[in-house]
């Protein structure tokens, strides 16, 4: 008979889009600052697969990913989703440009 087993924990990985290199900065901080220290993070490339965020962010896009070092259980990602909404929208007031979205 098969057995259910408790799934492992598995790696946060934070994949950030931004308006420019002091918003993504601010967003890797605060991804560090609730999640825990990164133990990778990507080099900064320009992100031009579309131009669905381009209203909200500009044209000029970039993209980097963040690794968290520790581990989290499974059932934790849609909280972390919600939260990572949240930083979102505090980045956004505390940044202060002239674009309604620099970081998502």
């Amino acid at each position: 008979m098969w057995q259910l087993h408790k799934p492992q924990k598995v790696k946060l990985i934070v994949g950030i889009l931004s308006t420019g290199r002091s918003a993504l900065d601010a967003a890797r901080e605060s991804v560090e600052n609730k999640f825990g220290t990164a133990d990778l993070i990507s080099e900064i490339w320009p992100f031009t697969h579309t131009d669905y965020y381009a209203q909200q962010m500009g044209k000029e896009i970039v993209r980097q990913f963040v690794s968290v070092k520790n581990l989290i259980e499974p059932d934790e990602l849609s909280k972390i989703k919600l939260l990572t909404n949240d930083l979102e929208q505090q980045l956004a007031e505390k940044l202060a440009m002239p674009l309604p979205r620099p970081v998502n």
